[in-house]
């Protein structure tokens, strides 16, 4: 089975596309470089201006402000002018390093074992258990 993993891309006040948290083995400044390259215009333009319409990414600016030292992935993309940001949100979902995909090999079905894990666990608060586990993978512990 063949899980995707993606990272958060949002939206923010400003109307420019956040892209954080990138799965696993993503390098930031390769991601970035893809980001780039898909918008800038290929040597068969020209010759194809349909195709190139169709897979080039409509970019204004992008930046990498990721950090080492804080241990942060975030790259901020600027759509470019007559583009929502969130059609630019959607196509950048499809860029490697925005997403990844990861062979797994589980014991059985996942929806046997996810039945399995919440009747195991009935008696707990599973919202209030999800809530935290979001906050603590958002990096806001309670």
């Amino acid at each position: 089975m063949a899980l995707r993993l993606e990272a958060r891309v949002t939206i923010d006040d400003q109307g420019r596309v956040v892209i954080e948290n990138l799965p696993p083995n993503a390098n930031p400044d390769r991601t970035a470089q893809h980001i780039a390259a898909r918008a800038a215009p290929p040597d068969w333009a020209e010759r194809y201006p349909g195709l190139h319409q169709h897979t080039r990414l409509p970019l204004q600016d992008i930046r990498d402000e990721s950090s080492a030292a804080r241990g942060t992935d975030r790259i901020v993309c600027v759509p470019r002018h007559g583009t929502s940001p969130a059609d630019l949100r959607d196509l950048l979902l499809d860029v490697d390093g925005v997403f990844t995909t990861v062979e797994v090999a589980l014991p059985r079905p996942l929806a046997a074992t996810i039945r399995s894990w919440v009747r195991a666990h009935q008696g707990e608060d599973l919202l209030a258990s999800l809530a935290a586990l979001e906050e603590a993978v958002n990096g806001r512990h309670p």
